[in-house]
């Protein structure tokens, strides 16, 4: 991922979900440890936020060192000498870890990313019904009770999908790179629309390609000219 975001412009998309949001918060952690992002090769405006976000981590970070040494202070009895307060203020600039940029990168928390929405299925037969019924209007098309169809994820993924082709078709200056971070059945939703404009299968047919990817999955597109390949 890296590798892919030092090229140049890149924009990472977000399901809301608690669990997607701290994939991301760990990818972001394994970046900075690697090394950050090279903000020469990134746009005025990436490095114009970054800079801002990083003086905000430090003034936090400094923050909350002089709070520690309020209260060390104040259950010692004695003022903070200027030596320690340095020293303190110093040990947090280093917590912000300046220089290692990745946290500035825009990211969009989209909720047509979101899984999908399997309705109300409290109980065992509840659930093996659900699965009966499914079985018989196939799984493109079944509706789970007060929830959605795959038919429904598919639809609205699209929206983001056409905004994603024409973001990558107005790049002039390097790469478009995008991250997104989301489900199983969401990212199957994603491929259909990223092979809509390929004739033959309709999505019913083309939707049974595709397994659930597992936990931490990685999954590389590449766009050549009109469309998106596996990379």
């Amino acid at each position: 991922i890296r590798e892919k975001f030092m090229g140049g412009h890149c924009q990472v998309y977000v399901s809301p979900y608690t669990r997607t949001k701290q994939t991301w918060k760990s990818v972001k952690s394994v970046l900075m440890e690697s090394g950050g992002i090279d903000a020469s090769k990134q746009p005025p405006e990436f490095v114009e936020r970054m800079l801002k976000e990083e003086a905000e981590e430090e003034d936090d970070a400094i923050a909350a060192a002089e709070e520690k040494l309020a209260e060390k202070a104040k259950k010692e009895g004695k003022e903070v000498s200027e030596k320690e307060r340095q020293r303190a203020h110093r040990n947090a600039r280093k917590t912000t870890k300046k220089g290692k940029r990745v946290a500035l990168l825009k990211t969009q928390y989209e909720d047509d990313l979101i899984e999908q929405n399997y309705g109300n299925l409290a109980g065992v037969a509840t659930i093996t019904d659900a699965e009966t019924e499914k079985q018989t209007f196939g799984r493109y098309f079944y509706r789970y009770p007060n929830g959605e169809r795959v038919a429904d994820v598919v639809k609205r993924t699209e929206n983001l999908m056409k905004q994603l082709r024409t973001s990558a078709a107005e790049e002039r200056a390097g790469a478009h790179n995008v991250l997104i971070i989301t489900h199983g059945v969401t990212f199957r939703a994603i491929m259909l629309n990223l092979l809509a404009d390929i004739p033959g299968e309709t999505n019913v047919e083309r939707y049974d390609y595709f397994s659930n990817p597992g936990n931490c999955t990685l999954v590389a597109f590449k766009w050549p000219r009109s469309r998106f390949s596996l990379a």
